[in-house]
């Protein structure tokens, strides 16, 4: 896997090896190539006896194994790289493993000194230490062969509704409080006894009774 840090392997190492946990034979070896440069000087023709200086670019190639990584006891299957707030982060998965590698701020174990001391360090140029870690994800939950691992970023869940349905909601509780009304007048209006008494000021419905046959 390339990642920042450099090309990243995993496997079994060997029995001739400079690892030192044999009971953890599992492990990552780190590929780190660093840009050099170096002055060779070339000659000029038979005819000028002037020599000229060249800075030529090259590559050193150093590995190394996985800083902050202990190994583990059973294979190592897949390797990936993080991203977003988990950039630099290379997350790691095998056999009864899930687990992430990455660079933390090392906690200071004077905690409790006083500000005084904190803000002199920081005025004397103290830098933040960084150092790497493993942490192992799975806590023995995750149980069979990894075989790959990806991180992912799940849309978070919104519960309260968008301004669209807020509109669309509104106009539907008003659309259905004017029909109610509506109805309800309607009703009335058909009722003449009831109308009479509700609207007193249509005198007109008195004269609709029709007039009585005994």
């Amino acid at each position: 896997l390339l990642t920042p840090y450099g090309l990243m392997v995993a496997g079994k190492v060997a029995e001739a090896t400079t690892w030192p946990d044999s009971d953890r034979p599992y492990t990552i070896a780190l590929l780190k190539a660093t840009l050099k440069t170096h002055r060779t000087t070339t000659k000029g023709s038979d005819d000028e006896k002037t020599s000229e200086a060249v800075q030529e670019e090259y590559h050193e190639f150093d590995w190394s194994w996985l800083p902050g990584f202990d190994g583990h006891n059973e294979p190592l299957h897949a390797l990936a790289n993080g991203f977003g707030n988990f950039a630099g982060t290379v997350f790691i998965a095998g056999d009864n493993l899930v687990a992430k590698w990455s660079y933390q701020l090392k906690s200071s174990s004077g905690s409790d000194s006083s500000h005084r001391d904190l803000a002199s360090l920081s005025n004397s140029g103290y830098q933040q230490q960084y150092v790497p870690v493993t942490v192992n994800l799975s806590e023995d939950h995750v149980r069979g062969a990894i075989m790959a691992i990806s991180q992912m970023m799940p849309e978070p869940d919104s519960d309260m509704p968008t301004t669209g349905q807020k509109v669309n909601i509104t106009i539907i509780v008003y659309c259905v409080a004017v029909g109610c009304v509506i109805g309800m007048l309607g009703a009335i209006m058909c009722n003449r006894n009831l109308s009479q008494i509700v609207f007193p000021f249509l005198g007109g419905h008195s004269q609709l009774k029709g007039i009585s046959l005994d």
